[in-house]
């Protein structure tokens, strides 16, 4: 990968485009039948008519056990990595509440409602602790200021309480002017490499006929990597450049969660579609410069000539007769519920569908494993590789669990509708 200079305040170098399909991207934009087509790897699948013997859960159902609750517009759970089995939760308005088994009311780790611009699709939305945060007390953010410009920031725990983040540390690494209040992204997390990635919308209807998403010199419509490592020690102007950033993909519409297999290393995308589809998309570990080609293609259209398309296809769509707004979720490698080793995780903010999706003989095929009355509005991993979600309606944090002889799924969820955080 070949480094390229950019004037932009807000990227330093990126990457070139990887085609990694170009073999299919014909067969990949042919029309779909209702439940879906079948192919090879890259080739996005959509089955709901998978044999039960090969089910994911063929004896063990799944439930959910509340984990925590009296939250505002949860729209983040992220564990802090320092041994202490301790959740972050971030509120959509701007608090970040520090979560520990057994212990309520919930600490506030640090508030910033007076900076956060909410709600709608604005906010805080994002959250991740540095992978040495249990030695730095290093934490960063994502969230929408109130004008109009979305920022990520570093912050550090006080001194004299570590249950509390320092607000006069504020480092800001990153800012992106926003042309409206809509395709924010939100995400940030740390990658293998110990890099910060960072989720950006394609800003809307407003930005370039929404074609930014494809230029190199735009941040919108793409998953950017920061050194933080690399920046902290010389920061001395927030408002000029930023870390040291890469485009490590392209071609998104609103990348809100994404996150990576902590066995693999893959990189797994929930970016929410326009009128037609909701899609995942899968950046293979290492690879940079992956196009999912957004604003020309949508799901499973292709909206200029499929036979000059070399961008990648979504390993899994799904139409709006089932939802409305993806919410992308994890690899589950936890050792509560065996039977879902290795079976990616996603769900819909409208109409609180859970799905798990896996490879079979080259093809991703996706079953549903819970349809409840929720606005799954993020997931999240523990340090044990258990898998929570958010219910954004009922401000309530919940842990699937399975089901057993002793088990009944004994909690209520409630949906708003088709109101929802990102279009």
């Amino acid at each position: 990968m070949e480094p390229f200079a950019s004037d932009r305040p807000w990227l330093a170098r990126a990457g070139t485009i990887l085609a990694l399909c170009t073999a299919v991207a014909v067969s990949a934009c042919t029309p779909v039948p209702e439940h879906g087509i079948v192919g090879n790897a890259w080739i996005p699948v959509w089955r709901s008519d998978w044999n039960a013997a090969a089910s994911l859960a063929p004896s063990v159902g799944l439930a959910t056990e509340i984990f925590a609750s009296g939250f505002e517009r949860p729209v983040g759970i992220t564990p802090l990595g320092d041994g202490s089995d301790r959740l972050v939760v971030i509120e959509q308005a701007g608090r970040i509440m520090l979560v520990e088994a057994g212990r309520e009311p919930h600490a506030i780790l640090l508030d910033l409602t007076e900076e956060v611009a909410c709600c709608g699709e604005e906010g805080l939305l994002g959250f991740a602790a540095h992978p040495d945060f249990a030695t730095n007390g290093a934490f960063y953010v994502h969230y929408s200021t109130r004008n109009s410009t979305t920022v990520v920031e570093r912050y550090l725990l006080r001194a004299d309480d570590r249950r509390r983040g320092d607000e006069s540390s504020a480092l800001r690494l990153i800012e992106i002017a926003q042309p409206g209040a809509t395709h924010n992204g939100g995400h940030v997390a740390f990658g293998p490499d110990r890099a910060l990635y960072l989720g950006v919308g394609d800003g809307g209807h407003t930005v370039r006929g929404r074609t930014a998403a494809q230029s190199l010199d735009s941040p919108y419509g793409k998953i950017l990597r920061l050194d933080v490592d690399w920046t902290l020690p010389e920061r001395e102007d927030p408002s000029g450049a930023p870390s040291e950033s890469e485009v490590w993909a392209l071609g998104l519409r609103n990348p809100w969660r994404f996150s990576f297999d902590r066995a693999t290393g893959d990189m797994f995308i929930g970016d929410v579609g326009q009128n037609a589809w909701e899609e995942v998309d899968l950046v293979p570990a290492g690879v940079s410069g992956a196009n999912f080609g957004w604003p020309y293609v949508d799901g499973y259209d292709c909206r200029r000539s499929c036979e000059t398309d070399d961008s990648l296809r979504p390993i899994i769509a799904y139409a709006h007769d089932v939802g409305c707004a993806i919410t992308g979720g994890y690899v589950y490698r936890g050792e509560r519920i065996p039977h879902l080793e290795g079976t990616y995780l996603y769900g819909d903010f409208c109409s609180g569908r859970i799905w798990g999706a896996r490879q079979r003989d080259g093809v991703w095929v996706s079953e549903e494993l819970m349809d409840l009355e929720a606005n799954v509005s993020s997931f999240g991993e523990d340090d044990r590789g258990e898998i929570y979600f958010a219910d954004y309606g009922l401000g309530v944090v919940y842990l699937l669990i399975p089901i057993t002889a002793n088990t009944a799924e004994r909690t209520t969820h409630r949906r708003l509708g088709d109101a929802h955080l990102r279009d």
